[in-house]
Formats: C-alpha cells, structure tokens, sequence
C-alpha cells in the first residue's frame, strides 16, 4: 500500500480525509448563534455519531507520535477559510 502513497503525508491524508470533510460539513452547516437547545442536541448527536463512525482515524490522530493531529487540525482550518 506504502507504494501507492510515496509521501507519509499523502496516505496519512487519504486516511484522514473522508473525516476531516465530514467535520467540516457538519460545523459549516451550524448556522444559529447562539443555537437553540434542540440545534445543540442536535449537533452534539452528529458529532458524536461522526466521531463513532470515523474512530480509526481519531484513534490514528491520538496515537501517531509524528504529529498529524496539528496537520489535520491545520487542514480543516484552511478548508474553512476557503468556505467564507
């Protein structure tokens, strides 16, 4: 698999990706300010269905010593930047 990924970067993003497009999504889209008890209910039940189905890569995240989470936070950052 490692052939098809020459930079660790690329297959670490890859992995992350699917994730980190789904977060994105799902916190663009909270749109009250403040949001009502139901929104935050809401939201709270999709994050943590997010988190459940994406646990892999939230385990990856926690446990890779080479620093990726920094690099995934960094990537959702700028993909927000580019939505506004």
């Amino acid at each position: 698999m490692l052939r098809h990924f020459k930079p660790k970067a690329d297959l670490l993003k890859a992995v992350i990706d699917p994730h980190r497009r789904a977060l994105t999504h799902l916190l663009l889209n909270a749109h009250d300010d403040p949001p009502t008890e139901s929104q935050r209910r809401q939201l709270m039940t999709r994050l943590a269905e997010l988190f459940l189905t994406h646990r892999g890569v939230l385990r990856l995240l926690a446990n890779d010593a080479s620093r990726p989470a920094a690099r995934y936070l960094e990537l959702t950052a700028a993909t927000a930047k580019d939505r506004y």
